[in-house]
């Protein structure tokens, strides 16, 4: 069977949460052209909203590396949207929510329609911790908000190859627009639930060099 998949690199994102990772600025610039010439194009660099170094990091990347979609990462909130947008990457918002549930749909439409040249991508963060059903809703309820792309994180890295592709077979039956995978390696597994995933409909895998993340990391 022939998949179409296409890797997103998350070094600069989750790579910096592993305990005592820290890049300057150049460093960062350095590290984004490896995985372009890898043939990547898409990455995850920042969490703008965090802090001015990482809105200026972000702002550098998306001036200097090209031919790529670049990401920031924030909550489900206006003022995270804007401080993406504001860098010139794309954005990328994940649940659960501050202040509620419609607030962080409302995120979404706000996004589509102050920005509507930006790609929006959603995380529906600890998707082990869903039933089926509330999962199935809550994606075609954010796709109806205007997100391109649904993320589904195996945040906990609990799920196994067979659970995490049920999972994101039932999503893929249920919306159209992309679907990316974000797996943590907690039980060693983060490799084979993406390839999981992938095979139910995944169009997405969040990756980092060497593994690198939170706890035990996420797929290589």
């Amino acid at each position: 069977m022939g998949l179409s998949v296409e890797v997103s690199d998350d070094t600069l994102r989750e790579g910096m949460q592993t305990p005592g990772l820290m890049f300057s600025i150049e460093e960062k610039l350095t590290i984004a052209q490896a995985p372009k010439e890898a043939g990547v194009r898409r990455m995850v660099v920042a969490h703008p909203p965090a802090h001015v170094s990482e809105v200026e990091a972000t702002r550098e990347i998306v001036r200097r590396v090209t031919d790529v979609k670049v990401f920031g990462l924030g909550r489900a909130l206006r003022s995270d949207v804007d401080a993406i947008a504001s860098t010139g990457a794309n954005v990328s918002i994940h649940l659960p929510f501050e202040g509620g549930y419609e607030r962080a749909l409302e995120a979404c439409k706000y996004t589509k329609d102050r920005y509507p040249n930006l790609e929006l991508s959603v995380g529906l963060v600890d998707v082990s911790s869903y039933s089926h059903e509330r999962l199935v809703r809550t994606a075609v309820e954010f796709e109806g908000a205007g997100a391109d792309v649904i993320e589904l994180p195996d945040t906990t890295g609990r799920l196994t190859p067979r659970r995490y592709g049920d999972l994101v077979r039932r999503v893929r039956e249920a919306v159209s627009c992309k679907l990316s995978v974000h797996c943590h390696d907690d039980r060693g597994l983060a490799v084979a639930n993406s390839l999981a995933g992938v095979e139910a409909g995944a169009e997405l895998v969040e990756a980092a060099v060497m593994g690198l993340g939170e706890r035990n990391g996420i797929a290589d």
